[in-house]
């Protein structure tokens, strides 16, 4: 089709800009604009999905934008909610955070509220699956359901900081970051935390890992810290960063991390070095999910999706092709 071969041209053109002023360059799917937003809708402030060409969009004023065909077609919830955030899910089921308040729906369609004693900003969600979820937000907010969103166990009481975002690994490693540098670290499922040294006091936005040892901090400052299993380290700040935020993180496995920042920014790790991914935009990017290398969004002022579409291959020729049958002589 006209679409494959345009698409397929556009992922193979597209390249990295330059890292550290080193002019060092590499190949990379191309990120497109996706026209979804109407221009009363808000703007854009997390996205998730439950696998190859699912997403859910959410706007800071409460709507949700969902699709599941890589963006061709769209659907739209509107909560009750004057203000959403972060989003986390586990195939149907979804968690949306509001102020004071967690949206939670097993099918996307059906919503209940669960409204949080004291009402605190929520910022960060995260589960390692559906019956174990973990929310973070202002004041050192940590809270906890093990039933599908029920109940709320809290968990607070580590720190007063503002807590922003969390991710763990399922196998009991949790990681929370937030203002000031703060870094909360816990190794048994959440049952006890230590705080962790992160050598910074500029704000912490966003975390995430692939794995125990291998685990990413971005925010304030042009932040970027790395843990390797021992301490946290800062990456050295990419050129022209100097003084951005870098909004969140995430990658598809140790060796392609995603950064999103404001002013369009787009970094990408490839196990070596930074680089800098051409946006095409100034626009502020707020949130950055995949399902994998080939199918990444990200939002924020607008929204950016690539979708590599990978043609099955011909099979080989035969090495020995039979030869065609011989008539008899008469």
């Amino acid at each position: 089709m006209v679409r494959d071969v345009w698409l397929t041209a556009l992922l193979t053109s597209a390249v990295l800009g330059s890292l550290l002023g080193s002019g060092a360059r590499a190949s990379a799917a191309a990120f497109t604009p996706v026209p979804v937003l109407h221009g009363d809708e808000g703007s854009l402030s997390a996205v998730w999905g439950a696998g190859l060409g699912d997403a859910t969009l959410v706007a800071d004023t409460g709507l949700l934008l969902r699709t599941n065909d890589g963006g061709k077609s769209w659907s739209r919830v509107k909560l009750d909610a004057r203000k959403t955030g972060a989003v986390w899910g586990s195939g149907k089921e979804l968690y949306v955070l509001g102020p004071g308040a967690i949206y939670h729906s097993l099918d996307g369609g059906t919503w209940t509220v669960s409204r949080i004693v004291g009402a605190p900003a929520l910022r960060g969600v995260w589960g390692s699956g559906a019956s174990d979820v973990w929310v973070a937000g202002d004041r050192g907010t940590l809270l906890h359901t093990t039933d599908h969103g029920t109940s709320w166990l809290d968990a607070s009481g580590r720190t007063q900081a503002t807590l922003m975002s969390l991710w763990g690994t399922g196998s009991g490693t949790l990681v929370v970051v937030g203002a000031g540098g703060t870094i909360l670290r816990s190794g048994d499922g959440g049952r006890t935390f230590a705080p962790d040294a992160s050598g910074v006091g500029a704000g912490l936005l966003s975390v995430w890992g692939s794995g125990p040892g291998d685990v990413w901090a971005v925010g304030e400052d042009a932040t970027i810290l790395h843990f390797d299993g021992t301490g946290w380290s800062r990456q050295a700040i990419v050129s022209g960063m100097a003084g951005a935020t870098l909004t969140s993180v995430w990658g598809s496995g140790p060796n392609d991390v995603y950064v999103t920042g404001g002013g369009g920014v787009l970094l990408r790790w490839d196990g070596k070095r930074w680089l800098q991914v051409r946006t095409g935009t100034g626009a502020t990017l707020r949130c950055v999910w995949g399902s994998g290398p080939g199918d990444i969004w990200v939002v924020g002022d607008l929204v950016l999706h690539t979708l590599a579409e990978i043609a099955q291959a011909a099979p080989p020729p035969a090495t020995n092709p039979p030869r065609p049958a011989v008539p008899p002589s008469p």
